[in-house]
């Protein structure tokens, strides 16, 4: 049996991401109304590819995320040996 993506139930990895060539973002047609995005911005980000939501997201969380990223990569944010150069050797 195939699932909605077209695969066998046992394909391997993500099934959601698997069949990623067969639609092109700019022919996805919404069947729900939009929740949070106004229509403009579907639309932009529908032709572009993104989009960009300013203060979206708390500097609370933005901390929190990066904090977690440091720690998760063990490497310290105040050691300068983990940063990485702009400017190509």
């Amino acid at each position: 049996m195939k699932n909605k993506y077209g695969f066998g139930d046992n394909a391997p990895g993500n099934n959601s991401v698997s069949n990623i060539n067969s639609a092109q973002l700019k022919d996805i047609k919404k069947t729900l109304p939009l929740k949070k995005l106004t229509q403009e911005q579907f639309d932009f980000w529908q032709h572009n590819g993104y989009l960009v939501l300013r203060q979206i997201i708390s500097p609370e969380a933005v901390k929190r995320s990066q904090d977690f990223l440091w720690e998760f990569q063990e490497m310290d944010p105040n050691d300068s040996e983990h940063l990485v150069s702009s400017a190509a050797p």
